[in-house]
C-alpha cells in the first residue's frame, strides 16, 4: 500500500491537471481530495495491481464509478472527464 501512495504523490506532483489534490490512505482505500472536499476513492480489486474506482457527486453519496485500471489509468481518466470534477461545474 504504501508504495501504491507514494505512487500516486508522485503523479499529483509532476502533472499539472492534478494540482491541488492532496492524498492519503484509509485502510485499503487511497482518497483523492481537493480543498478538503471528498472527491474520489480508490479500492483494490481482487486482481493484482487494479484499482475500482468511486467518486463523490453533487447528490452527497458515493456513485459506484463503473471504471477500473491502474491506479495511472484511475487518475488520468479521473483528469480527462469532467462529469467527476463536480467542484468545477
Amino acid at each position: 500500500m504504501e508504495t501504491d501512495l507514494e505512487s500516486v504523490e508522485r503523479q499529483l506532483r509532476i502533472d499539472p491537471r492534478l494540482r491541488g489534490f492532496e492524498i492519503r490512505s484509509e485502510g485499503e482505500e487511497l482518497h483523492l481530495e481537493k480543498h478538503e472536499e471528498k472527491f474520489a476513492r480508490l479500492s483494490p480489486s481482487d486482481m493484482k495491481g487494479e484499482w475500482r474506482m468511486e467518486t463523490f457527486q453533487e447528490t452527497e453519496e458515493w456513485e459506484i464509478g463503473s471504471f477500473s485500471g491502474t491506479l495511472e489509468e484511475c487518475l488520468d481518466f479521473l483528469t480527462t472527464h469532467p462529469r467527476y470534477q463536480f467542484w468545477e461545474r
